[in-house]
């Protein structure tokens, strides 16, 4: 660990050492965090056995008040180089883990309906749900996010360019830009609903080293540059990635209720390039005794999505179908128990491997 993040550790402990949000009403900073232990069963079957074990997750966040439009964040968490993890198993005869910088960024309000952030974000794009992006996946670049309502309707707006890689051999860095548009509209006195779109264009991917994982395309189409000896692989196509999403929300008596939809198209591809996700949420784990349900479907193909920044649970990335099951139950305010089942099939128009992953958290807001 290195000195940098022991000291914004440090602070975060120092300032909000017991259980609640610590707020400094002139400085304007905040302090929060939250820890996960997790237990883990995966079954798959092309593999020699199952695999348990167990996992942990810590996050620290500092956000500050730089001035009345200015904010600062930093988070320091838990885990690897991995985007779309912040994981880390019990292993390595206890060893110490790494704790890494997972946010640091500067967002300024430049106008009530606009923000421009920099740095180390979180995601400025809308989510319904994972099929394009993992939700623990902060992008680093520039981004600009803007919201106006008028009478019961809202406008969304956010666009950005994000670096990938910088390749000092060449002016041609990896990058990527995004732009979404959406409208939120009230159904009634408790009902809204979301539409919206998306694009995320890739430059200088096909024919290029595979992103996080030299080794591993999560399932997107590769190619194979070099020998037997030294194989080097490349991403076999380019990304272009439109996405249209959809949810609509309220409820039924006095429970809330989520339905939620996405479509994805990779018109760079030449192929096994389109993917779908359908899903529902009942109920909201929030207050004491409360209990939240969810269910979504995906069909996902191979390179309908860059897979190392899609859902890291469903199977690893893209080329996988099946279903995911969650539920959750708030002990206290803070505090929450939950299950998640994934049963899913992975390369299913080739080897069709069954694929069981389920994750049982228990998770501590502070």
């Amino acid at each position: 660990m290195n000195r940098m993040t022991t000291a914004l550790l440090m602070a975060g402990i120092l300032g909000g050492a017991y259980v609640g949000h610590a707020q400094d009403e002139e400085q304007g900073v905040d302090i929060s965090g939250d820890i996960r232990l997790r237990h883990e069963y995966v079954d798959q079957d092309d593999k020699s056995s199952d695999r348990h074990r167990q996992r942990l997750r810590a996050r620290v966040n500092l956000n500050a008040d730089v001035n009345e439009n200015v904010k600062a964040g930093i988070r320091v968490a838990s885990g690897s180089d991995d985007p779309v993890s912040t994981n880390q198993s019990f292993d390595d005869s206890f060893s110490s883990k790494d704790l890494r910088l997972d946010k640091a960024y500067l967002a300024w309000r430049v106008a009530e309906a606009l923000e421009l952030t920099g740095g180390k974000m979180g995601a400025p794009w809308l989510r319904v749900a994972d099929l394009v992006w993992d939700s623990d996946l902060n992008p680093e670049g520039l981004a600009a996010v803007f919201e106006h309502a008028i009478e019961g309707v809202t406008f969304m707006a956010n666009g950005g360019c994000f670096w990938l890689d910088e390749i000092s051999s060449t002016s041609d860095d990896r990058m990527l830009y995004t732009g979404q548009v959406a409208l939120e509209s009230k159904l009634g006195e408790a009902a809204k609903v979301l539409v919206g779109a998306g694009v995320y264009h890739y430059d200088n991917m096909q024919g290029l080293a595979l992103l996080v994982d030299s080794e591993d395309s999560f399932g997107n189409a590769t190619a194979d540059t070099g020998t037997e000896e030294e194989p080097s692989l490349v991403y076999a196509e380019d990304f272009e990635i439109y996405e249209l999403f959809a949810q609509i929300s309220g409820f039924a008596g006095d429970i809330p209720v989520k339905a939620y939809g996405q479509l994805v198209s990779n018109d760079a591809a030449s192929n096994d390039d389109t993917g779908y996700l359908v899903g529902l949420t009942v109920g909201k784990a929030k207050e004491p005794g409360t209990y939240e349900f969810g269910y979504n479907y995906r069909d996902i193909e191979k390179n309908a999505v860059v897979a190392a920044f899609n859902d890291s649970d469903f199977g690893g990335g893209t080329n996988a179908e099946g279903h995911k099951l969650k539920a959750k139950v708030a002990l206290d305010k803070s505090w929450t128990a939950g299950a998640t089942v994934f049963l899913n099939q992975l390369d299913p128009d080739g080897k069709d491997v069954d694929y069981t992953r389920v994750q049982i958290d228990l998770v501590a807001k502070f």
